[in-house]
């Protein structure tokens, strides 16, 4: 901090103004204007002290080029964040890898699944951005412009100071869920819980009267069966396993009466089936 101050110093003047190079001897960095302070020669290492000039002035003139450091700082740490959670984004998805990646045959039946990995199409940037395909690889089937979502809305409870925990309800590999401890992580000091519930074995039968709000042929896809233990691989695999990742295994009817936390501020549903959702919204 003392060396990036006196690089400021050196271009602004100790006072906020631009120097005049008038005064400076062989280009050297002029001295300041508003004191007798001697000017910095160039081609040299800054100081490891504060100029002497810089404590000669007021302290209130040294907080605001200090500030004006910070602000630069922050600026670039929220670049860093930002280019961060893209990447971390993209990753999740499936999509950094679309030109090699590929995705699951919604209509696949259960006997054809063993088929070669090879014989799938490839990927669509478009379809996968939209979420509108089932990576091979990736960690979530929700694409991009979905954890953007999650990433905008999780941002605004920050903003906002609005209290409470993430939770997820239908998580498959955990992208999503993934995906919210990266955001929420990156807030320096937020202490919010992420929650994930899942049955982690596929999707039950309907037991709706009605079939036509739902189908047997979410239960049929092995693809969706998810084992808990790989969800937890997956957020361990990131250095993201802590005691503030909770897990609510079983069926929504069963278990969400029992798990949940006790404030909610962003609340993500993903059950695929009329029943499942209907079940959380009750």
């Amino acid at each position: 901090m003392v060396a990036a101050s006196w690089q400021m110093n050196a271009r602004l003047g100790s006072h906020g103004e631009m120097a005049s190079t008038s005064n400076a001897p062989d280009g050297g960095t002029p001295a300041c204007q508003k004191c007798d302070c001697k000017p910095q020669p160039d081609g040299g290492s800054p100081p490891r002290i504060v100029p002497k000039h810089v404590a000669n002035h007021s302290n209130n003139n040294n907080n605001a080029s200090d500030n004006r450091v910070y602000a630069l700082l922050e600026q670039k740490y929220k670049s860093m964040r930002d280019t961060m959670l893209k990447t971390s984004r993209d990753a999740l998805t499936g999509y950094m890898f679309w030109t090699t990646e590929r995705t699951f045959p919604f209509n696949l039946k259960r006997e054809d699944y063993e088929k070669a990995v090879i014989s799938f199409p490839k990927m669509k940037p478009d379809a996968r951005l939209r979420g509108l395909d089932w990576p091979i690889t990736g960690l979530t089937m929700v694409g991009n412009m979905r954890l953007d979502n999650v990433r905008l809305l999780l941002e605004t409870t920050f903003e906002n100071k609005i209290p409470g925990d993430f939770i997820e309800c239908g998580v498959w590999r955990g992208g999503a869920s993934i995906f919210a401890r990266l955001v929420i992580q990156s807030n320096e000091g937020d202490l919010r819980h992420v929650w994930l519930a899942d049955s982690f074995s596929g999707l039950p039968l309907p037991r709706t009267p009605d079939l036509s709000k739902d189908s047997d042929l979410w239960n049929g896809m092995n693809y969706l069966e998810v084992s808990l233990d790989e969800v937890e691989e997956n957020f361990r695999a990131l250095d993201l396993l802590d005691d503030r990742v909770h897990f609510c295994q079983g069926y929504f009817v069963d278990i969400l009466p029992k798990c949940h936390p006790e404030v909610i501020s962003v609340l993500r549903l993903d059950g695929d089936m009329y029943e499942s959702t209907m079940v959380r919204i009750l």
